[in-house]
């Protein structure tokens, strides 16, 4: 039972509780897909690598499409300046930013897969 005020009137009267209304299977597993989806997300956006030069990088989704436009714009031996995980800027190489990609991949996959 619930208590209901009626402001109008000044009168409070007992109700019968409202029944829950349960999710259906299809709902109840599209919450859980939906919420599982929200985890997993805030993981990739989380996400840094370490290289065996020992840099660490951040290796969320936009990152790696920044280091992916790197590695396909530069060549083997190429330097390029980069912002790192801990906000430092450094002098990286095209195999050191190849290597980020690769492990930054390597974890998105893990994440999804997980």
């Amino acid at each position: 039972m619930r208590i209901v005020h009626n402001l109008q009137t000044g009168v409070s009267e007992e109700l019968p509780s409202l029944p829950a209304t349960p999710l259906s299977q299809q709902e109840s597993q599209e919450q859980i897909y939906k919420q599982a989806k929200q985890v997993k997300n805030l993981a990739v956006s989380q996400i840094t690598v370490t290289t065996t030069s020992g840099k660490v990088f951040d290796g969320d989704e936009i990152s790696q499409n920044r280091m992916g436009r790197a590695v396909t714009a530069s060549n083997a031996g190429d330097t390029t300046q980069w912002k790192l995980a801990d906000n430092t800027q450094a002098s990286v190489t095209h195999e050191e930013l190849k290597e980020a990609l690769l492990l930054s991949g390597e974890a998105m996959t893990a994440i999804w897969m997980s």
